[in-house]
């Protein structure tokens, strides 16, 4: 109000020199007050306020764009205009905009937002202040919409995991759908039981001290299975938000390590999915960019589930094709688990299981060393954000 007083005065004074009457001044101001106010409410009633998401989907950490528009189809101006933007679902920013639109005209500005953490989030509603030249009197107009964001979980390098391309050694269901091509090495790994003596690479022997193997190329790739338990009860209260965020962000990493290498990946998950009940989702697998994007998304808002047994992971793996490598992320391992891994196994697929490390986990490893079951602790590095596999033996202590 004091601000407006200087205005104010100035506009009397000058009515009342043009009037020579400072009575015929005041009614000159008076009636200037309504005709303002009249259509200022005109222009509220006809503004069209137009929110256009130009760039809603990135990564945390990635800026997102979201544009404004003003049309002002009206015959009076808009002096001035405060719109204010709170994103604080997706982020800490806070933003104001200071603007004039004269009569019939449009003005539009950009509103970046920093995605600082995973989800889909409706776009929360833009708030204007429109108010008189002198800043007596004040409208609020809100502005709502069905306008999304959605933030992917973050993507992290996976150091020391390997990917396995063969069938488990022993008495197991065989296949017959992949034939190594002589004519087309990839590489090496180290010796496994079973392998053949003249797939030694005797060149890396010499080089590295360690048995060594030879791998080839497939002609038909192995089918990729990720399976991530959510599983509300299977969460411990005290590293409930910890495992959670880091099995999402490992299960996005892990697929798409693998879709860059354009292996045929399915994904199968028991949490709650953005606006749905609790229950499993599956995508068997597939390649390709809407493959990977569907399943960022389902991850980008999903949240643990109450009562989807982890059972129907394992039911759901036994559905894939034989050699499969089945990769179960969970927040802990038990010995029912372990059941149901080896009998995967036994009837000829590869399944794997990634533990997330934290403080008060214990690990049935005697139990899996008996089934001959693979498994590896992973750890978040500190200093690059990377994901470390450690592989788990008997005899270690997770804690």
């Amino acid at each position: 109000m004091r601000k407006a007083l200087p205005a104010l005065s100035f506009v009397v004074f000058l009515l009342t020199a043009v009037s020579y009457t400072p009575a015929v001044a005041l009614y000159m101001l008076t009636g200037l007050l309504l005709v303002i106010r009249w259509g200022r409410r005109r222009v509220v009633e006809k503004l069209r306020v137009v929110r256009e998401v130009t760039n809603g989907k990135g990564f945390v950490g990635d800026d997102l764009t979201v544009t404004i528009r003003l049309v002002n189809p009206t015959f009076f101006p808009v002096f001035w205009c405060v719109v204010y933007h709170s994103f604080s679902e997706v982020s800490a920013d806070r933003m104001k905009s200071l603007l004039s639109l004269p009569p019939r005209r449009r003005k539009e500005f950009a509103i970046k937002i920093h995605a600082e953490r995973r989800g889909i989030y409706a776009l929360p509603p833009t708030q204007l202040l429109l108010g008189d030249p002198w800043g007596l009197t004040e409208l609020q107009l809100m502005v709502t919409g069905e306008e999304r964001l959605i933030v992917f979980p973050s993507l992290r390098p996976l150091r020391g995991l390997a990917l396995p391309r063969r069938m488990p050694i022993g008495p197991y269901r065989l296949y017959c759908n992949l034939y190594e091509d002589p004519t087309r090495l990839q590489g090496s790994r180290e010796y496994l039981p079973g392998d053949r003596l003249k797939k030694i690479h005797w060149p890396n022997v010499a080089r590295t001290g360690r048995l060594q193997v030879k791998e080839w190329e497939t002609t038909l790739k192995t089918d990729y299975g990720i399976f991530l338990n959510l599983r509300e009860e299977d969460l411990p209260t005290g590293e409930w938000y910890f495992l959670v965020e880091f099995l999402i962000e490992l299960s996005a990493s892990l697929f798409h390590a693998l879709a860059q290498n354009d292996e045929t990946v399915g994904f199968y998950g028991n949490g709650k999915a953005f606006g749905a009940e609790a229950g499993l989702l599956s995508w068997p697998p597939k390649r390709g960019k809407s493959q990977e994007e569907k399943i960022l998304t389902y991850l980008a808002g999903v949240a643990p589930g109450r009562g989807q047994s982890w059972e129907e992971l394992f039911l759901a793996a036994q559905r894939l094709p034989v050699g499969s490598v089945l990769f179960f992320l969970t927040p802990e391992i038990t010995p029912t688990m372990v059941e149901w891994a080896a009998r995967l196994r036994k009837n000829g697929r590869q399944p794997i299981f990634l533990w997330p490390y934290f403080r008060a986990g214990v690990v049935p490893a005697t139990e899996l060393k008996k089934e001959h079951l693979q498994w590896y602790i992973v750890r978040k590095g500190r200093e690059r954000g990377e994901f470390t596999f450690t592989k788990g033996r008997t005899g270690n202590n997770p804690g």
